[in-house]
């Protein structure tokens, strides 16, 4: 239905989610769906700076609570130090792909 904008893969039951984390903001939320360098990232917007790791933990606790599956189940892939990260999640429920596109695409 939203392949084609769809911020994230799935391979072998694993989701591969790309964001693009907006540190400092006022308020904790997610965005819009952005292309940045031909692939797609889902914006989510932050209260903690990006520092000592703050904005990273808060990234996990957030997605965490929305996609309701527990924070082990998120790992950073690549863009540790970046605003542009890749995020590993697995342990997954079958409905999780519908969970998700709601999340992004309302």
């Amino acid at each position: 239905m939203f392949t084609e904008l769809a911020p994230y893969k799935e391979i072998d039951n694993i989701f591969y989610l790309n964001i693009k984390v907006i540190p400092k903001s006022s308020r904790q939320r997610s965005g819009d769906v952005i292309e940045y360098n031909n692939q797609n990232y889902w914006k989510i917007y932050l209260l903690s700076p990006p520092e000592d790791g703050k904005a990273n933990k808060e990234l996990i606790k957030y997605l965490s609570k929305k996609l309701e599956i527990s924070q082990q189940s998120i790992r950073i892939n690549r863009g540790l130090t970046s605003q542009y990260k890749i995020l590993q999640i697995s342990n997954i429920s079958d409905n999780f792909n519908q969970v998700l596109n709601c999340l992004i695409f309302g």
